[in-house]
């Protein structure tokens, strides 16, 4: 082999190994960010669930007493709980600086908060059966009966993602 040869494979196979390690660390970038929106949205699914699993817990056609929904967007509701002393478990949903937390206590008892959607800020709503939406429950002229919860929250991309739980 000559010179020139040897100087011509040595530039390609250069040419081939710069190309090969960009293409390898976007693969790691896309590989990054697929992971961190699949943590997202399995948070995102374990809080739904949560949730979903408490308003099934409030006592047929109550929907309206047993739920709260105040300015600050915190979300309580008195559900049923066979193991309580008086037989109701209070549960509630709140908004703080580091996202949404849920706390569950007796009706007479404190309840320790824990960190449900970290950096998440929620939005609640409860709607009647005429399809009005409210920020805020019970109204302050009686209002009617609740049938649906909604909780909207933002994604990492700027996008909104909704959830909507007709109660029993």
């Amino acid at each position: 082999m000559t010179l020139i040869e040897v100087l011509v494979a040595m530039a390609l196979m250069a040419l081939l190994s710069v190309m090969g390690y960009r293409a390898f660390g976007n693969l790691l970038i896309s590989r990054e960010r697929l992971m961190t929106t699949a943590d997202e949205w399995t948070a995102l699914a374990r809080a739904f669930s949560r949730v979903e699993r408490d308003l099934a817990r409030l006592p047929p056609g109550t929907a309206g007493a047993a739920l709260k929904l105040t300015e600050d967007g915190a979300l309580a509701l008195t559900a049923d709980a066979p193991n309580a002393i008086d037989g109701e478990e209070m549960i509630e949903y709140t908004v703080r600086e580091q996202g949404l937390w849920w706390a569950s206590h007796a009706a007479n008892a404190s309840g320790t908060g824990w960190p449900l959607l970290p950096g998440k800020a929620p939005a609640w709503q409860v709607g009647l059966s005429d399809g009005r939406w409210f920020a805020r429950w019970p109204l302050p002229d009686g209002g009617g009966r609740p049938v649906a919860v909604k909780l909207s929250l933002p994604l990492s991309g700027g996008h909104r993602v909704e959830r909507v739980w007709a109660l029993p």
